[in-house]
């Protein structure tokens, strides 16, 4: 079974998952490993405990995935982003992933970065055209929501294919105290748990794979450059579609505020956005003359760590 993710951390765990469930890997590691931290009012040897009782519960609730690396891919090529057009590797879309960097000299890490996923891409595609079967694991973060609808376009392409299924993750996961919380993504998704949402995959008939591929198809005649998930579905939006999240986030900061405060906060909220396309959007606000820049950012620092002023409307 080849399995397919859309993140490298999500890949780093999918891995760790294979083969968990004879090691501290589990849902936690070792307490040595991941420490605790007493509460308020809270002894040392009562948290220490606490911290215990939970990897205690988390390591019996870990099971192993099953496969091998070698059946694992990754394919991270940000299809949320930039225009589609002139397809995914064209450089008209390197340029505009180059325009979301927002570390010095961090232009020159895309370009690999795609021909990269470009390679892993074909090679997971020959092997499906060989008959191996797949299995996709995505979200409703526009990432991996997007990269289901591509690969989908991908395999129904192919002259064949083996079978396809795909595992959409639950919005909410039980902790190890039985307690529900937001699920982190598949990047965040312990190890020992992997197993436990396998079975949630759902086969997908030709006409399935014929329906989100003509969904992919769509969205590359779009002039959009971004991509959200609205409603459930992925939507080519418009550029200040997050904007109102930046503005009301910066209506409660000072006249003068930190840049990277601003979008710290919006991130925090669980906006499936990048910090890169948030500062793009500052940018655009200091070209309209909302924001006037009052300092620089250090050379060796991203371009948002510096201080703005709310102009004078």
């Amino acid at each position: 079974m080849l399995e397919v993710v859309f993140s490298e951390s999500a890949k780093g765990s999918i891995l760790l998952a294979q083969h968990c469930a004879d090691s501290v890997i589990g849902e936690a590691s070792s307490l040595k490993e991941i420490g605790f931290i007493a509460e308020e009012g809270e002894s040392v040897q009562d948290a220490r405990r606490a911290a215990q009782g939970y990897t205690r519960r988390a390591q019996q609730r870990s099971a192993s995935l099953g496969g091998c690396r070698q059946d694992v891919y990754c394919i991270a090529d940000f299809p949320n982003y930039g225009p589609l057009e002139n397809g995914m590797y064209g450089s008209e879309r390197l340029a505009f992933l180059q325009s979301l960097s927002v570390w010095p000299g961090q232009e020159a890490k895309f370009a690999p970065i795609l021909e990269k996923a470009q390679d892993d891409l074909g090679a997971l595609l020959r092997r499906i055209e060989a008959g191996e079967s797949v299995r996709i694991w995505y979200s409703d973060s526009p990432d991996e929501a997007c990269g289901l609808l591509r690969l989908c376009a991908e395999i129904e392409a192919l002259s064949s294919h083996g079978g396809v299924s795909a595992v959409h993750q639950p919005a909410y996961i039980e902790n190890a105290w039985g307690v529900a919380e937001p699920n982190p993504g598949w990047g965040g998704v312990a190890p020992g748990l992997w197993a436990s949402f396998a079975p949630l995959a759902v086969p997908f008939s030709e006409r399935m794979l014929c329906h989100y591929a003509e969904q992919w198809h769509a969205l590359c005649q779009s002039e959009s450059c971004l991509r959200a998930v609205v409603n459930g579905r992925v939507q080519g939006v418009d550029d200040s579609f997050y904007d109102g999240f930046l503005l009301d986030v910066i209506d409660t900061l000072p006249q003068e505020f930190f840049e990277a405060e601003a979008i710290d906060r919006v991130l925090s909220r669980g906006l499936c956005v990048s910090d890169g396309w948030l500062a793009l959007r500052i940018g655009k606000m200091i070209e309209a003359e909302i924001f006037v820049p009052l300092t620089q950012a250090p050379a060796d620092r991203p371009l948002y760590q510096r201080t703005l002023k709310k102009a004078d409307l």
